[in-house]
């Protein structure tokens, strides 16, 4: 895909767009934790970034804390409702889960550190200190 054709740009949501940080006090519970949503904060900067991009690629966010298999198999999914190649997404996330599942499916992966620090020491990631790096890491992978 050249640079003048768009990306899908698939944002993981929790500790990646917003501080979810709250919703582990509630464990499993998944109502409970819906009632709390409005309390998760997006994180400085994220907004900016996310209009920024959807004015040049296609923006879709995922949430689910449900492993690098189920992932894979989301991703396997969106690549074919879509009907598009590998090459055409880019997955945001802050988690090892987030990478192994686009390691697995050769999809481009840029890792968040702001959120989740479990990311930032691994060599193999191309990580984002901050959101705004996004912009730049994105450019220098399309």
């Amino acid at each position: 895909m050249g640079t003048d054709r768009k990306k899908i740009i698939l944002f993981d949501m929790d500790m990646t767009l917003v501080d979810s940080s709250i919703a582990k006090q509630y464990g499993k519970n998944y109502k409970e934790v819906q009632k709390h949503i409005s309390e998760f904060a997006v994180f400085d900067g994220i907004k900016e970034v996310i209009e920024q991009l959807s004015e040049q690629h296609i923006i879709y966010v995922v949430s689910g804390n449900v492993g690098s298999t189920i992932k894979k198999v989301a991703l396997a999914n969106i690549l074919q409702n879509l009907n598009i190649s590998k090459s055409d997404i880019i997955y945001i996330g802050d988690e090892v889960d987030d990478y192994k599942a686009c390691q697995d499916s050769r999809i481009d992966f840029i890792g968040c550190v702001w959120g989740n620090d479990e990311l930032k020491h691994n060599s193999e990631i191309i990580i984002a200190n901050t959101p705004k790096e996004i912009i730049d890491t994105i450019g220098s992978i399309s």
